[in-house]
């Protein structure tokens, strides 16, 4: 089955499953209104059995034939803050290199922040 998956602009840890070409809207108005609103991310081919990182396909087909929508929370607990892991980042590098492993460390570890914030291409 062809579907697309949203997100909610205020929520980076849930995605909306909906099938491809579907208008969202066309989503329970209940559900909506409690997600606000939905930035498109992409469309892919799910198929019965496949593996999908964080997700269950057959669950995610179920969900979508029975109800038109799947929702599906991401497994990450806590999204990453880029203050926090330049921080991080810098503490480790001054601990192995001193003030210039510091300045790669904070630089490396928002970078990687900013990465983890993207969304997965295994969805």
């Amino acid at each position: 089955m062809n579907i697309d998956i949203y997100r909610p602009e205020t929520r980076l840890d849930l995605y909306l499953f909906v099938m491809a070409d579907k208008d969202p809207g066309a989503v329970v108005s209940s559900v909506l209104d409690q997600l606000g609103p939905l930035t498109f991310i992409k469309s892919r081919e799910v198929n019965v059995g496949q593996k999908i990182i964080g997700a269950d396909a057959n669950e995610i087909l179920d969900n979508i034939e029975r109800t038109g929508f799947h929702l599906q929370v991401s497994k990450v607990a806590d999204q990453v803050s880029d203050g926090g892991a330049a921080i991080g980042g810098g503490i480790l590098g001054a601990s192995l290199a001193g003030p210039v492993g510091a300045i790669i460390g904070a630089l490396i570890g928002y970078a990687l922040a900013e990465h983890a914030k993207k969304a997965p291409d295994d969805l």
